[in-house]
């Protein structure tokens, strides 16, 4: 397996990734290639397989989780793997790249938001936890009213915000 930058010619795999992970049209073309945005992936024998997306933010960004910011932060976004590679821990190796990343790239914080559906628990909150984030705060109904492939069309899952200091 190789993780590396996203590339252009990545993005069906990538919009393809999302759709089955997020459901139908979660993803545009500058969810994945946005200037300023880390977007990495998964890649085995030539397949693009997961992806996983970050920024750095800082107190004079604007955003609905600027609270939470603390000088220049990094912003975890979108991991996703597509279901037949899960549980290879391909999303622990693309959190842990992400992190390691950011905190190169001078962060002194991360802030992550994961999924919370009634059905399926904290998405993603094992992999945080094992990298050392701490759950400070829960946004309920966070997605609410978008599609969703756990609620199915109209979503009221919630979501549980995680920061790691250096």
């Amino acid at each position: 397996m190789i993780i590396r930058a996203a590339r252009p010619e990545d993005y069906p795999n990538l919009k393809h990734i999302a759709e089955v992970k997020f459901g139908k049209d979660f993803a545009g073309k500058d969810q994945f290639f946005e200037n300023g945005l880390l977007c990495l992936v998964a890649e085995i024998d030539g397949t693009v397989v997961a992806y996983a997306t970050a920024c750095i933010v800082d107190s004079e960004s604007k955003s609905h989780l600027e609270k939470y910011f603390d000088g220049k932060t990094g912003l975890l976004s979108s991991l996703a793997v597509f279901p037949e590679f899960e549980r290879r821990k391909i999303g622990t190796m693309l959190a842990k790249e992400r992190v390691k990343r950011l905190k190169e790239m001078g962060c002194d914080s991360i802030i992550a938001t994961a999924w919370r559906s009634e059905k399926d628990g904290v998405h993603v909150g094992k992999i945080l936890d094992r990298l050392g984030f701490k759950p400070i705060d829960e946004l309920l109904r966070y997605w609410e009213g978008n599609d969703c492939v756990f609620c199915g069309d109209y979503c009221t899952c919630d979501a549980v915000v995680y920061k790691l200091k250096f």
